[in-house]
């Protein structure tokens, strides 16, 4: 009887068995969503939050920046069914360590791991017929082709080999440990896009056999200091080193080197406007060349985008069908683009009216009220905007590189002229009307047709670079005017052409203008009028023959660099001295002044202009006084707090004293000592025996007790001032270490990467949610990011909003302030220049599957858009997104958003719903390799057959009786 049920028990659990082999995986049909997006057998992009990852078997295509900018996965295994790998599908991936490829990939496309910076190899199946990979090196197989050099390599020097007859583009990209590049002989020309963003690359030498140089090779070598250039080079692209903003060229003469190396300007403006142009946006490892448009990055000019072939651009997106259509959306990437046919768009001048002094847009010739359409490029939208804002300003890069502008009337009331607003245009002549006081900087950059500009006395400030590379101002360089000095506005001196060894300035000039004596080594000393109440940025910088500056009695600003490299031996800083900029008194060199001495009875503070906040502009971020070692001051001056003199400003390091004797005779003068200045690691600065003061020597005769700042006159030994510190670092350690111990499994869960930048959070929605983190295109310990509360622009922005777009409530609107300052010196930093800060801000679970925009205002004041992107875990819901400045932002959410994003989120959510998701079998956790890769049903299915086989052979056991 027992037999039997046992038997029947097990034919139930091998039919059971079977059944359970019939059950469709849990991922079939549209049933479950998934972090992969698929169309057909190719993976569009990965949109999940693991560590690990392993992509499905179905894939043979890995699409395009399928996984780019993935800050979170550490390892990602491909199947051996993919057989291509496109461009940029894995670039960007900061924290990739591991990944493989099989023997099935044929294909790999430009920079598909560029800027892995923590991948330093790859595994290559050694039956992969096409690729190998070589000390962190991915070359075809055959050697003759370098495809990518791993963003990871340790590598201080890299030796091309000589078998390599061609570079891929981005071969080099985010390559920060490599400072030299040793060229084989198999090479005859630097391919296009070959170093771009190489930013270890300090030193390179083209050799002989090379004979061109093409498109944006060495693009945004930012530490690029020096390259030799061989006289075989016969070509060399202009874009070649653009970016390259330190570099210097040694070449040898009547060579195309030569004639390359007086044409290109790395000046500051030009750094400017390469950084901050549309037109020539940092493109992305996935672009190939110049001929497609990349979906995250490339952005056109709305004046200068009619000359683009659409025909090329990514995933076909198509010419308009009709000439009434000005542009078209299209998913690129799972990116929203919008390009526009700028040839049917007009962008002109008209006089301002009422409304657009309340709503300020871009206007047409015809006033008319109604708004150009919404437009964006990769997935950034620019919006209508008005040529004047504000009514009074106008708007930065209104005209930008408009070639087809001859004229334009500045309409009365406008009283200033943005930055870069009619730069590259083809301007002839323009009048500046009564009541404009300030003109942008390079407001009127290269526009090389203008000759006849005419500047009222109302105009107070032209920022630096404004005319430069006019007409106009060669025309007066190189004119009969025998005045050497050109001053314009309100006593602006803007332009010298002199050549004299003693420069008198004009008793007319209230201004000296940026850049203006810079590079005039010529010139030994400066006698400055008095009515001279500001030093202009750059303005005597590189006059390496100046030592004596006398007169200016009544400055009042002494801008940045205005005497950087200038080899004076004592500083004297009049009383009526308010601001000093950074590098205002600076030696390259190393040389020092022997000392700075302040006149008044008050201290001047640090100021720094625009320049300098920029984040590409480092070197700009140094101390005024940063070649001076001594201050004297008078005795009545104890208070150094805020001034600077104060060691937590940007402004002096050293001792401050006051004189307590003058010499007489062979006796020495006396000072003593009021301020002791801490050092960079935190440690008083040594104090001398005697100091210089104008050429004379005068000895330290004491110190007084409250000198040291923190720290006690006893305390001032090495021994004892290291101790505190070392004490502090260690708790802090300490401390960290606890915090991560606490965080780390959190941080697991979220799945998130960690904030690679200051954070502070003062918001407080976000203060206390993990979610919220930030991740710079650079690791930095510089800089401190901060998002906080401001009401009065969360209500300025909802405003806007309101205004244009819809109901702005609480419920589809979050606002905030993002702003970034340096750690040293606490500077403001406005703009990114090319590198990026990635966003991330917890949100609403309701606000997830709906459209999301991120919503800024530009330097004008007016809107700006950027996409979102959304995630939903277990951890909670939050949104990213990409700020290039900083200003107060926005999450809008809902139906009102700009139609554009609407429907490109629409076509995204439709080509999400359609795809075919197969995730259970090729998605691995991050726990041992149990399951990964077997359907949890064949599991269940062979225990149950093994259960079934055991019953039906099983005996039963005789009872034996023992009597």
């Amino acid at each position: 009887m027992r037999k039997k049920v046992r038997k029947s028990i097990s034919v139930l659990l091998l039919a059971l068995a079977i059944a359970v082999t019939q059950i469709p995986p849990a991922n079939a049909g549209a049933a479950k969503k998934t972090d992969f997006v698929i169309e057909g057998t190719t993976l569009i992009s990965y949109e999940g939050t693991d560590f690990s990852v392993s992509i499905p078997r179905s894939i043979e295509k890995i699409s395009q920046d399928a996984f780019a900018d993935n800050m979170v996965v550490k390892e990602i295994t491909i199947p051996d069914t993919v057989e291509v790998i496109e461009a940029g599908a894995f670039a960007g991936c900061g924290n990739l360590t591991e990944i493989n490829i099989p023997a099935s990939v044929e294909e790999i496309g430009s920079g598909a791991f560029a800027d892995c910076g923590k991948l330093t190899t790859i595994s290559v199946n050694e039956n992969n017929e096409f690729f190998k990979c070589s000390d962190g090196v991915l070359y075809n197989k055959k050697g003759t082709k370098l495809y990518q050099v791993l963003a990871g390599t340790k590598q201080s020097v890299y030796f091309i080999p000589n078998s390599i007859e061609k570079i891929e583009k981005y071969a080099f990209w985010g390559c920060e440990n490599i400072n030299q590049i040793v060229f084989g002989k198999g090479l005859t020309e630097v391919p296009e896009y070959a170093f771009s963003n190489c930013k270890g690359l300090r030193t390179i030498t083209v050799p002989s056999m090379i004979t061109a140089i093409q498109l944006k090779a060495f693009e945004d070598c930012i530490n690029l200091e020096e390259i030799y250039i061989s006289p075989s080079v016969t070509y060399i692209h202009e874009t070649a080193f653009d970016g390259c903003r330190n570099v210097k060229f040694q070449y040898e003469d009547a060579t195309m080197a030569a004639k390359f190396a007086e044409s290109f300007k790395a000046t500051n403006v030009a750094i400017t406007d390469y950084e901050e142009s549309e037109s020539t946006e940092t493109v992305r490892p996935s672009q190939a060349g110049d001929e497609t448009v990349s979906n995250n990055q490339v952005e056109y000019p709305l004046s200068d985008v009619s000359n683009l072939d659409v025909s090329k651009l990514p995933n076909g997106l198509e010419t308009p069908e009709s000439s009434e259509v000005m542009g078209k959306t299209k998913i690129v990437s799972s990116q929203a683009v919008v390009f526009l046919d700028n040839s049917k768009m007009q962008v002109q001048s008209g006089e301002s009216s009422e409304s657009s002094k309340e709503n300020p847009i871009f206007t047409t010739e015809e006033e008319s009220t109604e708004s150009e359409p919404d437009t964006f490029y990769d997935g950034e939208e620019i919006i209508e905007k008005y040529i004047i804002t504000n009514g009074n300003t106008i708007a930065d890069r209104a005209f930008y590189k408009d070639s087809t502008r001859t004229s334009y009337e500045i309409p009365d009331g406008i009283e200033k002229i943005g930055d870069f607003s009619f730069a590259y245009t083809g301007l002839t002549s323009i009048e500046v009307p009564y009541g404009v006081e300030s003109i942008g900087y390079g407001a009127f950059y290269k526009s090389m047709a203008l000759s006849t500009v005419s500047i009222p006395e109302t105009v107070k400030t032209i920022e630096p670079s404004a005319f430069e590379d006019t007409a106009w101002i060669e025309k007066w360089k190189n004119g009969p005017d025998v005045n050497e000095f050109f001053v314009v506005g309100d006593g602006i001196l803007i332009s010298y052409k002199g050549n004299d060894s003693k420069v008198v300035i004009p008793e007319n000039v209230k201004k000296i203008g940026a850049n203006v004596f810079e590079g005039h080594s010529e010139i030994s000393s400066v006698y400055i009028p008095d009515n001279v109440k500001e030093i202009g940025e750059d303005a005597f910088k590189d006059c390496t023959g100046l030592m004596n500056v006398s007169g200016g009695n009544y400055v009042k600003k002494i801008c940045d660099r205005a005497f950087l490299n200038c080899p004076l031996e004592s500083i004297r800083i009049p009383s009526t001295v308010e601001e000093i900029g950074l590098r205002a008194f600076d030696q390259e060199n190393d040389r020092k002044s022997d000392c700075v001495v302040f006149l008044g009875n008050k201290l001047p503070t640090i100021s720094y202009e625009k320049t300098a906040a920029r984040y590409t502009n480092s070197e700009f971020r140094k101390n005024a006084l940063n070649s001076v070692e001594v201050a004297v001051v008078n005795n009545t001056v104890n208070d150094f707090e805020d001034t600077i003199l104060d060691d937590e400003n940007m402004g002096f390091r050293g001792i401050v004293c006051s004189i307590s004797k003058e010499p007489t005779g062979t006796d020495r003068g006396r000072v003593k000592v009021k301020y002791v200045s801490n050092d960079e690691s935190g440690y008083p600065v040594n104090v001398p025996d005697a100091v210089w003061i104008y050429g004379m020597e005068y000895d330290v005769e004491s110190i007084n007790t409250d000198a040291y700042h923190g720290f006690s006159l006893e305390q001032t030994e090495q021994a004892d001032q290291a101790e505190e510190p070392d004490q502090a670092e260690q708790a802090d350690q300490v401390e960290e270490t606890d915090q991560a111990e606490q965080t780390e499994g959190l941080q697991e869960q979220l799945a998130t990467a960690e904030s690679n930048i200051g954070l502070e959070v003062t918001h407080p929605d976000y203060k206390e949610n993990p979610l919220t983190t930030v991740m710079f295109s650079e690791n930095t310990t510089d800089y401190i990011v901060t998002l906080s509360k401001n009401e009065d622009n969360e209500e300025i922005l909802s405003t806007l909003l309101n205004s244009r777009y819809g109901p702005v409530t609480n419920s589809n609107y979050k606002a905030f302030d993002l702003s970034m300052k340096t750690v040293k010196g606490n500077i403001s930093i406005k703009s990114l220049g090319k590198e990026r800060l990635t966003v991330t801000i917890p949100v609403s679970s309701d606000w997830i599957d709906t459209p999301i925009v991120a919503v800024c205002l530009d330097n004008n004041g007016q809107l700006e858009f950027t996409s979102c992107k959304q995630y939903k875990t277990d951890a909670g819901s939050y949104v990213t997104f990409v700020a290039k400045h900083f200003s107060p932002y926005g999450l809008y959410q809902g139906d009102n958003v700009p139609q554009s994003f609407k429907e490109a989120f629409d076509e995204k959510i439709a080509m999400r719903k359609g795809a075919e998701y197969n995730v259970d079998y090729g998605r691995k956790d991050v726990s041992p390799d149990t399951g990964d890769y077997i359907e949890p049903k064949w599991l269940l299915a062979i225990g149950l057959l093994a259960l079934s086989v055991f019953l039906f052979f099983a005996k039963d056991r005789k009872n034996i009786i023992i009597k």
